[in-house]
């Protein structure tokens, strides 16, 4: 009887670890640190963990959910990868600024702002997906991502910041799931991305350049 219970008690506790789609769910990464928010809830920032594994960033901290990767939070680190919960709101300023071994980030379609400087220097990011909840883009934000060669832009963005994908060297075209139309409507600052000439946005019904 003890063995049965035993093996029920074990069933139940990988029941656990798995999700509704039957994926295990990751470990949230040791030595993650977490400032509290005006709203209650959290920013979470690199703290003391170990950068050379895959960051898993928590959705919750102390039992209120973590909505913002702090300003600076893991600049000039050398993560790799970042997997961000779909708690977050906000990715602040120069967030992986300076992080040259980033290679893989999923923006998860609960943010909605990506601010200024945010991927500045990611030298080894090569796509990006800006999901269709972001609705600003800030000053920068891409700025000398050296191997991006494809940006997909999924609709709802109304602002693209000055120099957003300026010196991207790699990037010839960016995918945006709206018309010529809906993009000419984005508010664009004036300085535009001068230093990305070659580079066209295809829409749904056509093509025209970023500038």
């Amino acid at each position: 009887m003890k063995r049965i219970i035993a093996i029920f008690v074990l069933l139940f506790a990988s029941l656990l670890l798995v999700t509704g789609c039957g994926q295990e769910e990751l470990e949230p990464t040791p030595g993650l640190e977490f400032y509290l928010l005006s709203d209650g809830t959290y920013a979470v920032y690199i703290g003391t963990a170990d950068t050379s594994k895959v960051i898993v960033i928590p959705s919750e901290y102390c039992g209120e959910k973590v909505t913002a990767i702090a300003d600076r939070g893991f600049i000039y680190t050398d993560i790799t990868s970042v997997v961000i919960p779909d708690s977050v709101t906000t990715i602040g300023d120069s967030a992986f600024e300076g992080c040259t071994s980033l290679t893989n980030i999923t923006i998860p379609d609960s943010v909605t702002e990506i601010d200024q400087f945010a991927f500045n220097k990611c030298t080894s990011l090569t796509s990006i997906t800006i999901p269709d909840s972001v609705t600003t883009i800030g000053w920068y934000a891409f700025y000398n991502c050296t191997s991006l060669t494809n940006i997909t832009i999924l609709g709802s963005v109304t602002e693209i910041g000055k120099c957003v994908f300026n010196n991207c060297t790699s990037l010839k075209n960016i995918k945006y799931a709206g018309t010529v139309e809906q993009w000419e409507a984005v508010y664009k600052n004036e300085a535009g991305n001068k230093y990305a000439p070659d580079t066209v946005v295809v829409c749904t019904d056509g093509e025209v350049s970023i500038k």
